[in-house]
């Protein structure tokens, strides 16, 4: 499964986010997009483990093959 992954950036840092999965939107900072992947991963097993035990949207991913693709946020 690919997730969509909306980066925004600053002059210093990259802001990640995911929409429209379940009853949560994870959100990271990170330097790099590898590290916003990273972070983005790790929260999300957090939140499986803890608060979103029941999200079943966000239970059904298989995050050891799970793949992200990058977008930048579009300009308004």
């Amino acid at each position: 499964m690919k997730l969509n992954v909306i980066i925004e950036k600053n002059d210093t840092e990259l802001y990640g986010r995911i929409e429209g999965i379940g009853n949560f939107m994870p959100v990271v900072i990170g330097e790099t997009p590898e590290d916003v992947q990273e972070k983005l991963l790790a929260l999300i097993r957090d939140y499986r483990e803890h608060e979103g035990k029941e999200d079943t949207a966000w239970l059904s991913i298989d995050l050891k093959t799970v793949e992200f693709e990058i977008h930048d946020e579009p300009e308004s």
